[in-house]
């Protein structure tokens, strides 16, 4: 629920139009056969024809919704990975730094025989200890699970039908 109020506050603020705004007059149906527990006299006076085409006409709304809500999820997983990758990224440049610096040490100690090369390891190493730490919150930053609000709110949606059809 969270997730979807951001998303609405995040396209509201950049002027966007709702997602979901489109078929709101479709959502009275959903709404008030959710909040209601008996059946209304309208509904009791309608045809099997109509209930049918209500009920398609409800069902057909709700898949267009998880559809819609599937897309900005993948949107917003896309981005976190790409946060992921761009600090992988600049994990993988440090690394390529500090192996450079571990090959400048060695032709400094090889070379010269002096303690000069001490600075160009410890260099590489505070090079090499930032890459790990840079590549550590990368990893931790990736996406683990891909869409879990829809995965949830199909099955809240799957057992809301099953328990209707029962």
């Amino acid at each position: 629920m969270i997730y979807r109020q951001v998303l609405q506050l995040g396209r509201a603020l950049a002027g966007q139009r709702q997602i979901l705004e489109l078929t709101r007059p479709k959502e009275s149906l959903m709404a008030s056969a959710t909040t209601h527990s008996y059946v209304d006299p309208e509904t009791r006076s309608l045809s099997t024809r109509q209930l049918l085409s209500r009920v398609l006409q409800t069902g057909s709304l709700l898949v267009a919704k998880e559809v819609e809500l599937a897309r900005a999820e993948i949107r917003a997983d896309l981005d976190a990975e790409l946060d992921t990758v761009k600090l992988l990224g600049a994990a993988a440049v440090a690394a390529v730094l500090g192996v450079n610096a571990l090959l400048i040490a060695a032709v400094f100690g090889l070379a010269y025989w002096m303690p000069g090369w001490l600075a160009a390891v410890g260099l590489a190493v505070l090079l090499l200890g930032t890459s790990v730490v840079v590549g550590l919150i990368g990893w931790r930053r990736r996406v683990s699970s891909l869409l879990t609000v829809t995965r949830r709110t199909v099955k809240e949606d799957v057992q809301w039908a099953m328990e209707r059809l029962a």
